[in-house]
């Protein structure tokens, strides 16, 4: 005997956002002894934090640097 299968479609709201609703920074520095490509740095910028990242390797300096120049609140100071 056949089995009939019926599915109902319907389009569903958007989700809210998820998470808590964004508060204003807290000041804080993070620092990453490891920068690598300098991820930690894009995140630390895009939240309103200062920076500093430490690496040894010149290519992935150079990496970090094009990334965190690419957020509106870089400010690079280099030693």
């Amino acid at each position: 005997m056949p089995c009939a299968t019926a599915v109902a479609v319907a389009q569903l709201p958007p989700l809210p956002p998820a998470g808590p609703p964004a508060a204003p920074a807290t000041p804080a520095t993070v620092l990453d002894p490891f920068s690598g490509a300098g991820s930690s740095g894009v995140a630390a910028l895009k939240l309103g934090r200062s920076y500093i990242g430490l690496e040894l390797n010149a290519d992935y300096v150079a990496i970090a640097e094009k990334r965190l120049r690419q957020i509106d609140t870089y400010q690079p100071r280099l030693l």
